[in-house]
């Protein structure tokens, strides 16, 4: 059996805190207290060791086998991409509305197996669009500027969200700001 404490090694005391009745009682039950606890805590220590090893094992295991799947199938990831969105994440406006180029998802994750997505247009910055502000912030997307509508907030179908124009996860808290403004309790 391989062991990985040294027993010829020097009896040194071990600060180890435990019941006084409980260890009295032990006394009386075995002469030599200390071999006890050493051989308990080695079996122990071999027990969680050897769990340790097949666990790591197992995961080595499981990940070698979804690679030879992924490499056979093709990406779980590729496939089903459009049930996965990002908060922040922009995409193509299907709508009809050409003055409104995007959307962008505000809703957490949390709601993902939702089958809609809470989104905010992002309008064409033009001499009609509102003038920026804490609640219309002007934003960024594929180098054009837009600005963000949160009165005209909706919910849409995930199947109209195809591949991500882009992401404003960078300009997030602007997104974040600008519904704190519109939710905002202090006038009534």
């Amino acid at each position: 059996m391989n062991r990985y404490y040294d027993v010829s090694a020097q009896n040194k005391p071990l600060n180890l805190t435990i019941n006084a009745d409980l260890a009295a009682q032990a006394r009386t039950l075995t002469g030599n207290l200390s071999a006890k606890v050493e051989a308990l805590l080695a079996e122990y220590v071999t027990k969680e060791r050897d769990s340790h090893s097949a666990r790591a094992l197992a995961l080595q295991r499981a990940a070698s086998e979804w690679k030879a799947f992924t490499e056979a199938h093709g990406s779980f990831a590729d496939e089903f991409s459009t049930l996965m969105t990002d908060q922040f994440d922009v995409y193509a406006n299907v709508g009809q509305n050409k003055n409104i180029p995007y959307v962008v998802v505000v809703q957490s994750k949390i709601f993902d197996a939702a089958p809609r997505r809470v989104v905010i247009p992002l309008v064409r910055k033009s001499t009609q669009s509102p003038t920026p502000s804490r609640v219309t912030p002007e934003l960024t997307v594929a180098g054009h500027s837009v600005i963000l509508q949160p009165l005209e907030t909706t919910s849409v179908p995930l199947a109209v969200l195809n591949k991500p124009a882009g992401t404003l996860k960078d300009q997030g808290q602007l997104i974040i700001d600008a519904l704190e403004e519109l939710f905002t309790r202090s006038f009534g």
